[in-house]
């Protein structure tokens, strides 16, 4: 080494550096050494890589139907033109991307040429971006079932217990700036600005007929005024159009490059808009999975828990039936759903109970004016449901006196006019000239859900460690927060993929590769007998009807 390097007319530094240099380091082997690798790609893919489980779920997919996660497959014609990729083929290279953080079309058009699991994946095949993207797009529905179909696999497996879920929710940012993002508000003063504009060209050009100067007449920019005024009557013109989109909108919105998107903004956290949606989760505390992934428009987490519960309970095991006896109050054969403060909202909360949900969500003790005034709280009342009335502070009872509605709710107003004139506390409770209490129809549900917060004040703690991991793994682990693609349908899509990748890492971190792929095969033969025996049902049916009306309703009666 000594000498070739002394030939190549090394420097004296670097040649008195060889015999420290020497068996200091791990030294690489030499590039054009030949190599006796494994002629065969399944030798480089191990028995435990999650690039199998991949292989076999889609395999079992179901194509065909409306229904389907994925499209028909094509029969052989004799038709010419080069042949096209199975949808099987575009499935697996999505999943795989999204496990391994390649979510843009062209990076996995780049690793399908490089990357040796994608290489046995897809049998060495390399779709190109745009096909993938085409793919991805046509198929923006039926991906949201690729999740369900692997979910009801976990179920299989045990890995769902469906007692207890947390629901969080979570922006997600747009292909769309806050620039290109107009309220209706924001456009009604754009409109103001613009008219003033006009009318002071429009003064602008009398003055200059006064003068009879009218086609020389320029403004401060050197233009002629004429050309200042038409460009404004344009944007004035396009300014009015985007009022009429947004509000036609049901986001009230108008954005130019998401149509769909809507300005989402965070009272806890000034600064922090984004434009984009507002995604919905729902985990599981057993081994901690993902049950539900919704997108929505809505600017709130308000109004989202009963929905989300919805999309849950399609995947979630039957509740086990418990006896009289081995219940000791209705809480417990009740499943529970936690969520944040946020989600509070009384006919949210009383659609949760009528299906069989015991929901913990933290409530507000009295508002900010009786805050603010030192006044006693509602909650300070005490409600008798024997009787259907409150008893104050000062012990005096007040009877329901009448009710309203408000919005879709029915409110009841219970008060004792004579007993708050004459009650000595009564400037440590009202400023009026009586207090007032306003009971909501579903009040009795707010009243359980604290006994049980009370019996369980540990609730809260655990919503937070069960369903911000999920979040924090998939929108900023795996980038998923910041969508791709435009529009609502292609955002649930995105979102579905990040969840079924983490739910696919998940898995087989719990139970293993073996038996994970195991149970997607068993599940796929019980769900063809089903639909083989839905088939056989639809046919018999068809048949009977249609020999029915080979003959007459007079002949079956001769005949009995």
């Amino acid at each position: 080494l000594t000498r070739l390097l002394q030939n190549s007319g090394a420097s004296e530094s670097i040649i008195g550096k060889v015999p420290l240099m020497k068996g200091a380091y791990r030294r690489g082997e030499d590039r054009e050494q030949a190599l006796l690798l494994p002629e065969r790609v399944e030798d480089y893919i191990t028995e435990d890589s999650i690039v199998r489980v991949i292989d076999v779920f889609v395999d079992e997919m179901s194509c065909g139907g409306e229904d389907s996660s994925l499209p028909p497959l094509r029969e052989m014609t004799g038709a010419g033109g080069s042949q096209g990729y199975s949808p099987l083929t575009y499935a697996k290279l999505l999943i795989w991307g999204y496990v391994n953080r390649v979510r843009s079309t062209r990076r996995l058009e780049t690793e399908t040429k490089r990357n040796l699991e994608l290489i046995w994946l897809l049998q060495k095949l390399t779709p190109d971006h745009s096909s993938i993207s085409r793919f991805r797009k046509a198929n923006r529905k039926r991906i949201k079932r690729w999740l369900k179909e692997f979910n009801l696999v976990c179920a299989q497996l045990g890995l769902i217990g469906g007692e207890e879920l947390g629901v969080d929710g979570v922006f997600l940012k747009a292909v769309n700036s806050k620039a290109n993002n107009h309220t209706q508000k924001r456009i009604k003063a754009r409109l103001e600005k613009l008219s003033l504009q006009i009318e002071e060209y429009l003064t602008a050009l009398e003055t200059s007929e006064e003068q009879d100067v009218v086609a020389e007449g320029e403004s401060k920019s050197g233009r002629p005024l004429s050309e200042n005024l038409a460009e404004l009557r344009a944007a004035r013109e396009r300014a009015q159009a985007m009022l009429e989109q947004a509000q036609q909108s049901p986001t009230g919105q108008y954005s130019e490059i998401d149509p769909d998107a809507r300005l989402l903004k965070k009272k806890s956290a000034p600064g922090s808009s984004v434009v984009g949606y507002l995604a919905q989760s729902a985990v599981d505390s057993k081994e901690h999975l993902i049950v539900a992934a919704e997108v929505t428009t809505a600017g709130k987490d308000v109004g989202q828990l009963s929905p989300t519960l919805e999309a849950a309970e399609e995947v979630l095991p039957s509740p086990e039936g418990k006896d009289e006896e081995e219940a000791d109050d209705k809480d417990q054969k009740q499943r529970r759903v936690l969520a944040d403060g946020g989600y509070f909202s009384i006919n949210d909360l009383a659609d949760c109970e009528a299906k069989g949900w015991a929901p913990y969500v933290p409530t507000y003790p009295q508002r900010r004016s009786q805050s603010k005034a030192g006044l006693y709280a509602t909650e300070q009342f005490i409600y008798d449901p024997e009787t259907d009335s409150y008893h104050c502070p000062a012990s005096k009872e007040l009877e329901r006196r009448g009710q309203y509605r408000a919005g879709e709710a029915t409110y009841q107003t219970y008060y004792a006019i004579k007993a708050c004139r004459e009650c000595p506390m009564k400037e440590r409770c009202t400023q009026a000239s009586y207090r007032k209490i306003h009971r909501h129809e579903s009040q009795a549900t707010v009243e359980r859900m604290r006994e049980r917060q009370a019996k369980d004040p540990e609730a809260h703690r655990r919503r937070a460690s069960l369903v911000e991991h999920p979040f924090g793994s998939m929108m900023y682990w795996n980038q998923g927060r910041d969508l791709l693609c435009r529009g609502k349908q292609s955002a649930q899509a995105e979102f579905t993929l990040s969840a079924l990748a983490y739910n696919l890492k998940r898995a087989v971190k719990v139970v293993g590769v073996a038996k994970l792929i195991e149970a997607i095969k068993a599940g796929s033969q019980w769900h063809l007998i089903q639909r083989l025996t839905l088939g056989i049902a639809q046919a018999t049916r068809k048949h009977i009807k249609a020999f029915s009306k080979m003959f007459s309703p007079q002949i079956f009666t001769e005949t009995g």
